[in-house]
């Protein structure tokens, strides 16, 4: 979401007049992004700023549905604000109202697009030895010598990884539930999350379809939220940290019945339906090393509709558990892969991009 990819940015600098004399905002209206020019909204962006041309965005549009937009955005903004306040914001989940019902696989694209374009524009400034000396510090840092000495098999994915900068040994480390898997899952590190987004192409043999199953101990206020997205069928979630789901439902369960030791939890099942390849969900079956392993990591960045959710049983019957069933949303990764490629091409040829204007002009 663009309000993730604006948290470096203060809101003078999303508002200010770049170089070449317009806003972010105004090259969103030019282009014609109504998507983006609601999330720029959202964000705060001013609708009053005059470019060099003596125009507002509003003046500049000329698209009817972006200048209703742009001369409601108060409207919006207020009910978006009592709209929030009705539903829970879960940490590791983001929630797109999607107000106007637009195809939900093509946002979800969009989103992506503009997402893994910022951070490209913002990497460029640092060279690749840079970002992957980064990832390694990160690497590194989450063990010790002694965990080392301890696990021969860990140390050598670790050397592995260090002479080849290869992501891959990275998803192995993720795999075996290492010391690396509990920091990443832990913490938010957007330059590793992002790096591995660029790079899923290597791994299309290792795209899960099917279905896979998630347990988990829920409070109500956590219910609530996919009840309130169910119930607002235009709405949508993004996945925000690296989960762990499993082709065995009953593996699954096992997860999800502890309620009994915690007060207010709900013992919860999430049935996951990906009808296709889907690129961030990772099976771990070849990089365990276990050809039956039943694993699946689904990495931030996914998207899903909630189809179903389905409250505890009151009663002592045998569906003691909520079940949430979730259908993953597709992102077309051939769009993405042109765009990134488009953005390492310029990269090459220009000076580096250095404005939201210049990132939403290759939208």
């Amino acid at each position: 979401m663009v309000k993730r990819m604006l948290t470096t940015m203060k809101l003078k600098e999303i508002n200010r007049l770049e170089s070449n004399g317009s806003t972010a905002l105004h090259v969103a209206v030019w282009y014609g992004h109504l998507e983006i020019v609601e999330l720029l909204l959202k964000h705060g962006c001013s609708t009053t700023t005059i470019n060099k041309y003596g125009k507002t965005a509003v003046e500049e549009c000329r698209d009817g549905r972006i200048r209703q937009v742009l001369q409601s955005s108060l409207v919006i903004c207020d009910n978006n604000e009592r709209r929030n306040n009705q539903v829970c914001q879960l940490k590791w989940w983001q929630i797109y109202e999607n107000i106007n019902n637009e195809d939900k696989s093509v946002l979800a694209t969009k989103i992506m697009k503009l997402r893994l374009t910022t951070y490209l524009i913002n990497q460029f400034k640092t060279n690749e030895a840079s970002r992957i000396d980064h990832i390694k510090k990160i690497v590194f840092q989450t063990y010790d010598t002694n965990y080392w000495g301890r696990d021969s098999a860990v140390l050598s994915i670790l050397e592995k990884f260090e002479k080849t900068d290869d992501l891959k040994y990275l998803i192995i480390l993720l795999s075996k539930l290492t010391p690396f898997f509990k920091y990443i899952y832990h913490k938010e590190d957007e330059m590793f999350v992002m790096e591995l987004l660029i790079g899923l192409s290597e791994f299309k043999h290792s795209f899960f379809v099917g279905r896979a199953y998630r347990g988990e101990i829920l409070t109500t206020t956590e219910l609530d939220f996919y009840l309130w997205t169910y119930h607002h069928r235009a709405s949508f979630i993004e996945m925000r940290r690296i989960k762990c789901a499993s082709k065995s439902r009953s593996v699954a369960e096992r997860y999800s019945t502890r309620s009994n030791l915690y007060e207010d939890k709900i013992s919860t099942l999430f049935i996951i339906y990906f009808n296709e390849p889907c690129e961030t969900a990772i099976d771990n079956s070849e990089f365990s090393g276990f050809p039956d392993a039943q694993e699946i990591f689904i990495i931030p960045g996914t998207f899903f509709e909630v189809t179903s959710v389905k409250k505890p049983s009151t009663t002592n019957g045998s569906s003691n558990m909520a079940i949430i069933e979730l259908k993953n949303i597709s992102v077309s990764r051939d769009i993405l892969l042109k765009s990134i490629n488009e953005l390492k091409r310029a990269s090459t040829r220009t000076p580096v991009i250095t404005s939201m204007y210049e990132a939403l002009a290759k939208i």
